[in-house]
């Protein structure tokens, strides 16, 4: 048996193994901070400096002001926000019909539309693009929206599915006896006790749409519709890359991933240690 002493010390260097991962994951993210603070002229020099001798804020004036960055940001959150809710809620209901009420031919359904998604990404975007031509929605943030929805979908449909194996039928078949309709069922038994799952893959959906490059490359032609991951291309040229720009520019566009994260977190983390105390 382990004296307290020991513990503590274990304890210790716990927090200190922990303190150094933690520093070496978020270091990319601190030197970019750092660099967005620099002048032109200190970012360049030699050799390098790790803080800023003189702060400055120039390099976020110059993207809001002479770049209009924060427009990319807006229609991103836009497209990623749309998404992930369609998305979600698409996958709940196919994943809850196909889980709790099957019917011949179910489990065909959701592996047909498993194997939709094995194709490669711009075997699909080919098609996509010809079909919004012809509906006049290429250049538009709509059609990114589709687009992203079908990238998305069948993972998150599967994952939903999974966990709704998983999801006690007693519940269902005593709110079923009690008067409760499928819908009901849906939304007062089910819907509250997966809080912590849907909150997941709310993130995922919006994280997959807010990072998508190359759909957005192939639909989307206006710079004022364009989303961060052709926004970035502003602060590159042929012969010179904008540093100071680019590194506040990647310091913006977490502002919007971290708010959606503090929104989630408690119900992802609630949703964790309920699975863990069901197992």
């Amino acid at each position: 048996m382990r004296s307290p002493k020991s513990d503590k010390i274990i304890e210790i260097a716990s927090y200190i193994l922990l303190s150094l991962y933690s520093f070496i994951i978020l270091s990319p993210v601190i030197w970019i901070f750092l660099t967005s603070l620099k002048s032109l002229n200190e970012i360049f020099s030699w050799p390098p400096t790790i803080l800023p001798k003189n702060p400055t804020l120039i390099n976020y004036h110059e993207v809001i002001e002479r770049y209009g960055f924060v427009t990319c940001i807006l229609n991103s959150s836009y497209i990623a926000g749309i998404t992930s809710l369609v998305v979600v809620t698409s996958g709940v209901l196919c994943a809850y019909g196909l889980t709790f009420f099957r019917y011949k031919g179910s489990s065909q359904v959701a592996y047909a539309i498993l194997f939709s998604r094995l194709a490669p990404p711009i075997a699909l975007l080919v098609p996509l693009f010809l079909i919004f031509r012809e509906m006049g929605l290429v250049n538009t943030r709509e059609s990114l929206i589709v687009y992203t929805f079908f990238m998305s979908f069948p993972f998150i449909m599967w994952c939903l599915i999974g966990f709704f194996r998983k999801f006690p039928k007693d519940l269902i078949d005593a709110a079923m006896v009690d008067g409760c309709s499928r819908i009901d069922v849906l939304l007062k038994v089910v819907l509250p006790l997966s809080k912590g799952p849907l909150a997941a893959l709310a993130a995922i959906a919006f994280l997959w749409s807010w990072n998508e490059f190359m759909g957005a490359l192939v639909l989307i032609r206006s710079r004022g519709l364009m989303p961060i991951t052709l926004g970035f291309f502003t602060f590159t040229q042929e012969e010179y890359t904008n540093w100071g720009d680019l590194c506040a520019a990647g310091i913006m566009t977490l502002i919007p991933t971290i708010i959606v994260f503090m929104i989630l977190q408690r119900h992802m983390v609630k949703g964790i240690f309920s699975g863990a105390l069901r197992g």
